[in-house]
């Protein structure tokens, strides 16, 4: 006889062990183990043959024996128990030259039955039950072959197969842009029977190699950020061929642009970001393997991730084994080179976890690094335990992205987890998604500013920037009115992006006074210091000298995140300093 089970883990993240058991009159004390313990990782059916028993009348128990965390059952959907009417099947498979294949799946086409061979090409399928089957072997570089057998009963059907090695080529090219120039850091893909990938060098030129013939066609595809993804079918690789790609400039409007002034003084100024693409980064896989945390940890004990591009963050995702319902959240500025800082781009000390379960986090505001980031998370006392993924061909561990820095508020000194050896080397459950900016190795461009009310709609103020900030030395000399700025960005080839407007400015002559530093005036509320005028530059301290906001350009400053406490404001306004003590409470 034989008994097979249609089993499965209750939890994918736990694995599971179940045992199987013949009982004599529901008597435990009759039980009798038949065949192995079973590891249950997925769903799957698992194979007892039942022999070596004394006859008789029995039952059929199942006994889940795993020691896991937390509560995870074993899943079973169906049992099956049938006189054993089974055949087995073995063979061998020999390419060309009568040499043995290893490594070959050799399967029963429908089936779940299937097996690879051994170093000697020998394959066996056992317990399969009577029929007539297409047996198909498969192994990447060999041809494909098939063939149909008979199984009868309590019998063993001998197979011999033999598979012919496919030819390989080399696909190499060089990549341009649309003005002739080469292009470095090309991403090429041929994607069909087989998935190839290549980076090109500096001069524009890549290679890959072992590329095998294929009964289909293959897809070419060329990508690199801010340019425009080139497609194309290969067809029929049946020697060495060169493929050129030239990739044109996406035409991209600036991300945000932003306009003011300050009273007395005669221009306004407009300020823009560079273009940018949606930009998601998730490099954990979906299996869990353990965690990396602080036992002792504080609020400036960080455990995360590193983003070294330009990006405007928009939300984050992570999976913590904590019963915190909150955490702390905080993303510190790289500079120029890379390297963290202490400047805090954004802090919430109040971020909602999900306990055990991953948790997705939407930040208050737009999170702008302009040289990059690290996104971190921390508790205010004791564990911090982030969940590592297993690595995998898709997600493979990324060097220099998961890091921690044991203080910040001491030494912000970023550690990346390799350092710590092999063992260490897998990924945080921690995410992002945002805009990545331009940055120099995206086409060039010069920018347009417009300006437009509903008088004068899009008369240029400036054209062919190349910075991403400028005044309208006209804007006194305007009627009085709202007015509204433009910003579009102009290619080498003169396409020029849509516009990217500013918020609404309102210029009411009759009301503009200069506001000094004799008649500057602060309001609270419980979220913000209002000021009554746009200030050049505002900076914030604790009471130790700790510099906690530097902002230019703005009427407010963001203080919900901030301890209770005396701080020190320096406002700059029409060229003059002003001191004022702050008590957030």
């Amino acid at each position: 006889y034989k008994v097979v089970v249609e089993a499965a883990p209750a939890n994918s993240q736990q694995r599971e062990q179940f045992s199987l058991y013949l009982i004599q009159d529901y008597n435990l004390s009759t039980a009798v183990k038949i065949g192995e313990t079973f590891d249950v990782a997925s769903y799957d059916y698992f194979r007892v043959d039942i022999d070596s028993v004394p006859a008789g009348v029995y039952s059929l128990a199942i006994q889940c024996t795993s020691d896991g965390i937390g509560s995870n059952y074993l899943a079973v959907y169906s049992v099956e128990m049938a006189v054993n009417g089974d055949g087995n099947i073995r063979g061998d498979v020999w390419d060309e030259n009568s040499r043995p294949v290893a490594d070959v799946y050799v399967n029963l086409d429908g089936t779940d039955f299937g097996g690879y061979t051994d170093a000697r090409g020998f394959f066996e399928i056992s317990n399969v039950p009577a029929g007539t089957y297409t047996i198909n072997s498969d192994k990447m570089g060999y041809k494909s072959i098939s063939q149909t057998i008979t199984v009868e009963a309590l019998k063993d059907v001998n197979v011999e197969l033999d598979v012919i090695k496919r030819k390989a080529y080399t696909v190499s090219g060089k990549v341009a842009d649309e003005y002739g120039a080469p292009l470095a850091n090309v991403r090429i893909t041929i994607k069909g029977y087989n998935d190839y990938s290549a980076y090109t060098s500096v001069d524009g030129a890549y290679t890959i190699e072992n590329v095998y013939e294929a009964e289909s066609d293959y897809e070419f595809v060329a990508a690199k950020d801010f340019y425009v993804v080139q497609k194309e079918n290969i067809s029929n690789i049946d020697a060495n061929i060169v493929k050129d790609a030239v990739l044109n400039d996406a035409i991209l409007s600036p991300v945000v642009a932003y306009a003011g002034y300050n009273p007395g003084e005669s221009s306004s100024h407009i300020e823009w970001s560079r273009s940018g693409i949606d930009e998601a980064v998730s490099l954990h896989s979906e299996e869990i393997s353990y965690t990396f945390g602080a036992s002792d940890g504080t609020f400036g004990t960080l455990i995360g991730v590193v983003c070294n591009k330009p990006i405007i963050l928009k939300n984050i995702n992570w999976f913590l084994l904590s019963s915190d319902e909150t955490i702390n959240v905080v993303v510190l500025a790289l500079d120029e080179n890379g390297l963290v800082t202490g400047e805090e781009l954004y802090v919430d000390a109040d971020a909602p976890n999900v306990q055990f379960n991953p948790t997705d986090y939407t930040f208050a505001y737009d999170v702008y690094a302009p040289n990059g980031c690290f996104i971190g998370l921390s508790t205010d006392e004791g564990f911090l335990d982030i969940v590592t993924t297993v690595n995998t061909p898709d997600k493979p561990f990324v060097p220099q992205f998961n890091a921690y820095i044991e203080d910040y508020l001491v030494e912000a000194k970023m550690e990346y987890v390799e350092a710590l050896g092999a063992d260490y080397c897998e990924n945080f459950y921690l995410g992002y998604n945002g805009i990545a900016l331009a940055t120099d190795e995206a086409p060039q461009v010069t920018y347009n500013v417009y300006r437009e009310n509903e008088v004068a709609m899009s008369e240029v103020v400036l054209s062919n920037l190349t910075s991403q900030a400028c005044t309208d030395d006209a804007w006194l000399t305007l009627p009085d009115g709202d007015y509204t700025y433009a910003v579009t960005a102009v290619y080498a080839n003169q396409k020029e992006s849509a516009p990217t407007y500013t918020n609404v400015l309102t210029l009411d002559k009759t009301a503009i006074e200069s506001i000094g530093v004799e008649n500057f005036e602060i309001k609270y509320t419980a979220e913000t210091l209002l000021f009554n005028c746009e200030v050049q530059e505002a900076i914030l301290y604790t009471a130790d000298g700790v510099q906690v906001a530097h902002l230019v350009h703005t009427n407010h400053i963001p203080i919900a995140s901030y301890s209770n406490g005396v701080y020190m404001l320096r406002v700059k306004v029409n060229g003059e300093w002003y001191v004022e003590k702050i008590i957030i409470k």
